[in-house]
């Protein structure tokens, strides 16, 4: 069940595998949408009533305190059925370097997850078929997870994407990182 935390906790991190967004339909202000990551190409938008009351409330403080609101700039998003809605920003994500959002932007982990997702695994299922245990598994979609050769021999195997791809997207992974703490220092 998502708690008030763990919403927060994925409302802030956009572009980690388990984003959330919060939107309001485009003609009637009063309803309003969680926006989730379904898998590759997959955006699953859902009315906010279909989650806890707390989580309603919680939104609607934040967007009542400004911490959630609308770009000037933003454009509809079409929701099927004829409905379209506007996706509110965070204001804490906007005080973020470019650096910062670079780096928040590459999570090793994220093509994975997307794949388990599509292809509708749990987390026990690809936390086994990866040879992983519960708390490996949990640092792995963190990114906190040392990357070895043996796993992205075994991500390569478990996903039919080659090893070579795997090996590519963790060098422009550490290639973000080197970037961040190169630019922390100079601050």
């Amino acid at each position: 069940m998502l708690t008030v935390e763990k919403f927060k906790a994925r409302l802030r991190r956009a572009n980690h595998p388990d984003w959330l967004h919060v939107g309001v339909d485009s003609k009637d202000e009063s309803q309003l949408y969680i926006i989730v990551n379904g898998g590759l190409a997959n955006i699953n938008c859902g009315p906010i009533e279909l989650y806890a009351l707390e989580i309603k409330k919680c939104v609607q403080e934040m967007i009542t305190l400004e911490e959630l609101y609308i770009k000037p700039s933003e454009k509809s998003l079409r929701i099927g059925q004829g409905r379209s809605i506007y996706c509110y920003a965070l204001k804490s994500n906007e005080n973020l370097t470019q650096v910062e959002l670079n780096v928040r932007s590459i999570y090793f982990s994220s093509l994975f997850i997307r794949w388990q997702r599509t292809n509708q695994l749990t987390d026990k299922d690809v936390q086994e078929k990866l040879g992983l245990t519960a708390k490996e598994f949990h640092l792995f979609r963190e990114d906190e997870l040392t990357i070895t050769q043996p796993l992205i021999n075994k991500l390569a195997e478990v996903t039919g994407v080659s090893e070579q791809f795997w090996e590519n997207r963790w060098h422009q992974k550490k290639r973000g990182a080197r970037g961040s703490n190169e630019s922390s220092k100079t601050k």
